[in-house]
């Protein structure tokens, strides 16, 4: 069992506790990366992959015009099912990204 807790900016890791830059909003372990989406403050690649040491990974990146449109807005949520991770914006938009690379890989609408 992977044990993820934090508060504020501090996030313990099995055990293991990392500072990281901001505030954290929500966490989740998929797979064998901790995938952390930070309190929204204005910036919109707030999604970030960690180890199980806490070493940072990757950060999302912009996903596109193609992807998003012209209108991007902070993520909110983490998701999976079907051996798929997801991330989704405020406006109700569910990414699906790569848990190794942070990279996009679909998009479908969240209800």
């Amino acid at each position: 069992m992977n044990n993820l807790t934090y508060t504020k900016n501090e996030l313990t890791i099995q055990g293991k506790t990392v500072t990281l830059e901001k505030n954290i909003h929500e966490t989740k372990m998929f797979k064998d990366t901790v995938i952390v989406i930070f309190t929204p403050d204005g910036t919109l690649d707030n999604v970030i992959g960690l180890d199980m040491d806490g070493n940072q990974l990757w950060q999302i990146q912009d996903p596109g015009d193609e992807l998003a449109g012209k209108r991007r807005f902070p993520y909110v949520g983490i998701s999976s099912a079907n051996d798929q991770l997801g991330v989704t914006d405020f406006y109700g938009r569910r990414f699906f990204i790569d848990p190794s690379t942070g990279e996009f890989v679909g998009k479908d609408i969240v209800k």
